[in-house]
């Protein structure tokens, strides 16, 4: 038997052998490849297990590892394959150039520019579409975009969306004058069905997210450039307005029809967003405006217009009394008649039939002073004159349609009709067709609805058309299962700004109709 003293050199020895052993790996990189097959048979009566946990991967991590290296690899591919592919048209007067996914399409297409002539069906629809979306304008261009299958000819869509850039060249811009050319006007319109959709404008704070880049000198426009992103294709139109001059005349009527000037004449100003017809002159009344595109001799020969001129998307325009007719742009060189008439008729005396000779009553009254000498006292009466000045006024008027509005009142009628009958009431002691009064109207329950319009503008001076829209509201239905819970008044408050802001600048007055 061995003793203790053996046993203990047997296992300093065993532990020493043990860590050499476990050291030793590193040691090929420094010795070389006779090291490591050295190692390599040295380390075959070590624990297997002991190996892999400090020295290699597991079998599981290895797979997972080449797995994410294949994905990653994969993505890489999948993301330099995603190019862009550019189409383009280029024709004498614009050039269209359209970039898409390579995906946007299952076949080879081609894309298609034809420009639009002002008698095609088109270009009329297009006209009509603009106008229902109350677009001013005084200069068009319009053109039918769209792809084409090469194999049949026929139209196809791209899938997703798709960046467009429309150049409006030099040669196609040639009719229009530098001078007259209004560059903060220029848009481009997406006609789709009976709608036109703005894509693209000149205005920095609009909301439209599409851009429209303009280079125009003092003798020619050269280019117009807009660019956008679209869904579908059809017929895209480009509108631009006047750079507009127009003159205001501020006049007293004949009764040949003719006029005087009160004032001198005025441009419009480009600084603000309304100008008012209806100022104050001493002892003259507010009756009415016209437009005309050449100067009258007889203002009432033009077509009579609001009192109010207002600037959209930087294009002057007025709005025709005629409730069928809608607004339409200021051309340039235009003239404006704002007209006035006596606010009373002059005085007049018995016997005479020239009102302004009339003369005043003189009274005299002597007094002998007994001493040679008289005191003479001159009174002078004129005759009385009152001069009456008509201030305008705009009235909004705001109707609560919530359902609420049924319960009943201490006579037959409920909240609802009785509300409807006070807007009658109003409009008939306003009397907006012979007072200079201007109405505007919207309702509102969970949400605000559409204001009334008339002819492009929130405001009109037709009183039975107030009183009909009225007529016509119905009560929405009760209980939040219908989507009608609550009353929306913030944005009823919401909408009335809205319609506020395109007011003149008579004073403003707001009638909240609710229980």
């Amino acid at each position: 038997m061995k003793s203790k003293k053996d046993l203990k050199r047997f296992l300093a020895f065993f532990l020493s052998l043990a860590m050499i052993v476990t050291y030793v790996p590193a040691l090929p990189h420094v010795y070389g490849a006779e090291e490591d097959q050295v190692v390599q048979e040295e380390q075959v009566g070590l624990d297997e297990n002991t190996i892999q946990t400090e020295e290699q991967p597991t079998k599981a991590e290895s797979e997972k590892a080449t797995e994410s290296e294949t994905k990653a690899e994969s993505e890489k591919k999948s993301d330099a394959d995603a190019v862009d592919k550019e189409y383009s048209a280029d024709l004498d007067e614009v050039t269209v150039s359209v970039k898409t996914s390579d995906k946007a399409f299952a076949e080879k297409v081609k894309l298609v520019v034809e420009p639009l002539e002002e008698e095609s069906d088109a270009f009329k629809d297009a006209e009509k579409a603009l106008a229902k979306s109350e677009q001013v304008y005084s200069g068009i261009l319009a053109y039918d975009i769209h792809f084409e299958s090469i194999a049949t000819g026929k139209e196809v869509e791209p899938q997703g969306t798709t960046s467009v850039d429309v150049k409006a060249k030099k040669e196609g811009l040639k009719g229009i004058k530098a001078e007259d050319f209004n560059a903060e006007s220029v848009k481009v319109s997406h006609i789709v069905g009976k709608k036109a959709e703005v894509v693209a404008d000149t205005n920095e704070k609009s909301k439209i997210d599409g851009t429209v880049d303009v280079k125009v000198t003092k003798k020619a426009v050269e280019s117009i450039d807009a660019s956008f992103d679209v869904e579908s294709f059809s017929t895209f139109v480009l509108t631009w307005g006047d750079n507009q001059k127009a003159t205001i005349h501020f006049i007293e009527l004949n009764e040949d029809g003719t006029f005087k000037e009160l004032a001198d004449e005025v441009s419009l100003d480009s600084t603000t967003s309304n100008l008012g017809l209806n100022t104050t002159f001493s002892g003259k009344a507010y009756v009415g405006a016209y437009y005309s595109a050449t100067a009258l001799e007889k203002p009432a020969d033009g077509v009579p217009i609001n009192g109010t001129l207002k600037k959209v998307d930087g294009v002057w325009q007025y709005t025709p009394t005629d409730t069928e007719q809608s607004a339409a742009a200021i051309a340039n060189g235009s003239h404006i008649y704002a007209s006035y008439m006596n606010s009373t008729p002059y005085p007049s005396t018995p016997g005479s039939s020239d009102a302004s000779k009339v003369k005043p009553d003189a009274i005299k009254n002597v007094t002998d002073n007994n001493d040679g000498t008289y005191t003479i006292q001159l009174d002078i009466i004129g005759h009385e004159d009152t001069s009456t000045t008509t201030k305008g006024a705009n009235v909004l008027l705001i109707f609560d349609r919530t359902s609420s509005m049924s319960s009943g009142m201490s006579g037959a009628e409920n909240r609802f009709e009785a509300a409807k009958t006070a807007v009658h009431t109003l409009v008939n002691a306003l009397d907006p067709s012979t007072n200079p009064v201007e109405l505007a109207v919207f309702a509102f329950d969970r949400q605000a609805q559409t204001p009334y319009r008339s002819g492009g503008s929130y405001w009109t001076t037709n009183g039975k058309a107030v009183t009909d829209f009225t007529d016509a509201l119905e009560m929405a239905p009760s209980g939040a299962t219908q989507g009608y819970g609550g009353t929306n008044w913030e944005d009823a408050f919401t909408q009335a700004g809205t319609v506020l802001a395109t007011a003149d600048s008579d004073p403003t007055y707001v009638i909240f109709l609710t229980d």
